[in-house]
């Protein structure tokens, strides 16, 4: 996998074997006779063992694809330390997401790895805000680099203003995820904190859940057009039907009173589709207001297609360096609570 091959051909394969043979203890056999053996073996692997298929004539791979990341983390185990470097530039490839779990859990000793996942995650933001600061000819190539700084800020902002008993880092993930546009494939996505803080999930009346729900009601809001209002005003109320999260906040009264300017779900469907063709974009930005006043979020974040690519690696190299710390490897206590502490802090690197 490190020279990225998934099909090999028959005479390299057959040169292999014939190398191993070479090198048995006593080996006396003459070049033709190691060559003939050499091919045998190779139809034995693959007709009593399943190892190796021919896909294509003197064409062949492994028969499954968990044969070949298997032993690719066995020859970077066997390389030691050398080897782990060149394995991490790997990290934000999915392909090789099964070698780096094996890989973890094979090591004797996996603190390095599991820093250097850590240092090679913190890179692609830091590389990315140098390439966009050295390309930053245009006013946009800047504007970029500066709302994806400030997004990432404001991550880490709102994580501190929330008290909860979850591991700040799972919270920040719970962020991250939130705050991102409607369209991104990891919005709304809270594995990632899940599997910092797996306690999360029994979260239903926090400051977390009424984060989470006036979120949804602003998403519904902003996706709305007069044709849509009439069969969706009902879902919209049942979004801002929030008194059992807000009777202790202060956003509960100016919820309730944005709620009132709405129009009855009965009301005829041409009404419905005028008052919100009048006023709708003004409702949804007034809902967007009072979240930023009050609870700090339902920000607009004009991320380029760029940063939010980056922001998408960003998330899973984490969610697969907390796989990692989670599985069964060999890490000692002082290393693993560096890591977790350090999670989604993107603006410093070691």
């Amino acid at each position: 996998m490190m020279q990225g091959e998934y099909f090999f051909e028959e005479n390299t394969i057959n040169q292999l074997i014939a190398n191993y043979l070479r090198a048995l203890p006593g080996n006396q056999l003459d070049p033709s006779t190691i060559e003939l053996n050499s091919a045998a073996v190779l139809k034995s692997i693959e007709a009593q063992h399943g190892l190796l298929i021919e896909r294509a004539r003197r064409i062949y791979s492994f028969s499954h694809l968990t044969f070949q990341e298997y032993f690719t983390a066995r020859a970077i185990v066997a390389a030691s330390e050398s080897s782990l470097p060149q394995l991490v530039r790997h990290l934000i490839e999915k392909r090789w997401r099964e070698v780096f779990l094996l890989t973890a859990q094979m090591l004797p000793d996996a603190n390095l790895l599991l820093q250097l996942m850590q240092q090679q995650i913190d890179r692609l933001v830091f590389t990315e805000f140098q390439n966009l600061s050295e390309n930053a000819t245009a006013t946009y190539a800047a504007t970029s680099d500066e709302s994806l700084q400030q997004f990432l800020m404001w991550v880490i902002q709102k994580a501190l203003e929330v008290k909860t008993s979850y591991k700040p880092a799972a919270v920040r993930a719970f962020y991250l995820t939130l705050a991102l546009p409607p369209h991104h494939q990891l919005t709304g996505n809270q594995a990632l904190a899940l599997a910092i803080d797996p306690k999360l999930a029994s979260e239903v009346g926090g400051e977390l859940a009424l984060d989470l729900a006036l979120a949804h009601a602003l998403a519904v809001a902003v996706a709305l057009t007069p044709e849509l209002i009439p069969d969706r005003l009902k879902p919209l109320y049942l979004a801002l039907d929030l008194d059992y999260l807000t009777d202790t906040e202060p956003i509960g009264d100016s919820l309730q009173q944005l709620k009132k300017q709405l129009p009855q779900v009965g009301e005829d469907r041409e009404c419905l589709k005028e008052w919100w063709q009048v006023n709708g974009q003004a409702w949804a930005s007034q809902l967007r207001a009072l979240l930023i006043r009050h609870r700090n979020i339902g920000h607009e974040w004009h991320l380029s297609e760029a940063a939010l690519q980056l922001l998408e690696q960003y998330g899973t190299g984490h969610k697969l360096l907390v796989d990692c710390l989670n599985s069964n490897c060999q890490i000692t206590p002082t290393v693993r609570q560096e890591i977790e502490d350090k999670l989604l802090l993107p603006l410093r690197i070691d």
